[in-house]
């Protein structure tokens, strides 16, 4: 009897925890745009849940977004993927938009001074104007990046968006999401349960001896 509920036991633990790979899509903690206007290397004002880019002789606003990545602390990361689309807002400047992608260990808490985050450089993302209409999307793997930000305990994953060149017209990065593909490691009860099971079965091998 006691094997049966052990069994029993090990069964539900098992039943009721996710044990195949699972998608967890996250939406931004926040986006925001960050402007050094005059251009002087010093960021100047915050904009919330602005998703534009703009560079031109007055001005430099970057963009930035953090994803809270926390809930991963138990899972065994498999892959993660950065995605987002480029659209053109206005179609003056230059034919050719170009920005650099970064990624930095987020907070969190939208500030100025993300402006500035030193980050880790992904990639160099760009719209042309060929077809405004056409809003280009991009697909980004991240899963080192990210894999990273866990190991050393960071709750968020940030990342920044800078205009490459001068003369760069309103740009919006939108639709902005972090897909995490992941597998959680197997709980204590799990465990617990196995051993337990075991230790009924092959009661010599789990002898305790107690001495002063």
């Amino acid at each position: 009897m006691r094997s049966i509920v052990i069994a029993l036991l090990l069964f539900g633990s098992i039943f009721f925890t996710r044990s195949t790979p699972g998608d967890i899509v996250s939406s931004p903690v926040f986006q925001a745009a960050v402007d050094d206007a005059p251009r002087d290397g010093v960021p100047d004002s915050l904009r919330l849940d602005s998703p534009f880019l703009t560079q031109a002789s007055s001005i430099e606003r970057r963009n930035i977004v953090e994803f809270d990545i926390s809930e991963l602390s138990n899972d065994r990361l498999i892959e993660a993927r950065f995605e987002f689309r480029l659209a053109v807002n206005n179609a003056g400047g230059s034919a050719t938009r170009e920005f650099n992608l970064f990624a930095f260990d987020g907070d969190g808490i939208a500030s100025v001074d993300d402006f500035n985050r030193a980050g880790v450089f992904i990639d160099r993302v760009g719209v042309t104007l060929t077809n405004p209409a056409n809003i280009p999307s991009f697909d980004i793997d991240v899963s080192d990046i990210v894999n990273s930000a866990r190991t050393r305990g960071v709750d968020f994953s940030g990342f920044l968006f800078d205009p490459v060149a001068d003369n760069i017209f309103a740009t919006a990065v939108s639709s902005p999401r972090l897909t995490l593909i992941a597998i959680p490691e197997p709980s204590s009860a799990i465990i617990l349960a196995v051993v337990t099971l075991f230790c009924s079965r092959r009661s010599k091998y789990c002898q305790l001896t107690v001495t002063d």
